[in-house]
């Protein structure tokens, strides 16, 4: 996060608050932001709901399929207000990622370079690894390692 999440959320907050007002002044509006603990766009966690429900994973955190237009305000503030819908966003998030790079959600199976393009997907819409992938491969294996 940086300083310029809190006033992205905030434009997206109050575009739904007043969306009525703000469609018929035809005002520009934010519709989205990445939020929550996993900074992620509303957009983005109905995509890896849709592909959740469509790989037959039956711990979804909503029922599935939803529609991007329709949902986003509601997907949108339950990921801003609710922390474990939003991490759970994310797990989902790491799994379309992986079996849109490697063809597998066995993360166990995955090569380092894979892993690392698994992490460059869930920051950027990229084939390649970026500094991002590589960045968090090392947090993965502090974490995988058991120290900090």
């Amino acid at each position: 996060m940086d300083w310029l999440d809190p006033l992205a959320d905030l434009a997206v907050a109050c575009y739904w608050r007043f969306q009525p007002l703000w469609d018929r002044m035809h005002l520009p509006a934010k519709r989205d932001s990445s939020t929550g603990y996993g900074q992620i766009f509303a957009a983005t966690a109905i995509k890896d709901i849709n592909y959740a429900h469509d790989a037959g994973i039956r711990a979804l955190p909503v029922s599935a399929p939803l529609d991007t237009q329709t949902s986003m305000k509601k997907i949108w503030r339950k990921l801003h207000r609710d922390r474990r819908f939003n991490i759970q966003c994310v797990a989902l998030c790491l799994l379309h990622a992986a079996a849109e790079m490697t063809g597998t959600t066995d993360f166990s199976a995955l090569l380092p370079e894979e892993l690392q393009l698994v992490f460059t997907r869930y920051n950027a819409d990229t084939k390649k690894i970026t500094p991002y992938g590589k960045e968090t491969y090392g947090y993965y294996q502090t974490f995988q390692g058991g120290s900090l």
